[in-house]
């Protein structure tokens, strides 16, 4: 496992803190800018595709203190 560290701007992680929920996603960048995107999901019905969508390929798991997924 990777740490992350999240800067304080990026949309809904004041919420994520706050609460200790939700859900980061992080995709490969589009061509020629970033190398990686980061969005934050707060529990929902977005947030459940996205679970759902790596239990259906057999790549949800958790770690003693996190769940995680990939696709």
């Amino acid at each position: 496992m990777f740490r992350l560290n999240v800067p304080n701007d990026v949309p809904n992680v004041q919420w994520v803190r706050e609460h200790k929920d939700g859900l980061a996603l992080i995709q490969r960048g589009p061509a020629g800018g970033a190398p990686i995107r980061l969005t934050i999901h707060r529990p929902g019905a977005e947030s459940n595709a996205i679970i759902e969508r790596s239990m259906l390929l057999g790549s949800w798991g958790k770690t003693p203190t996190r769940l995680y997924g990939w696709f």
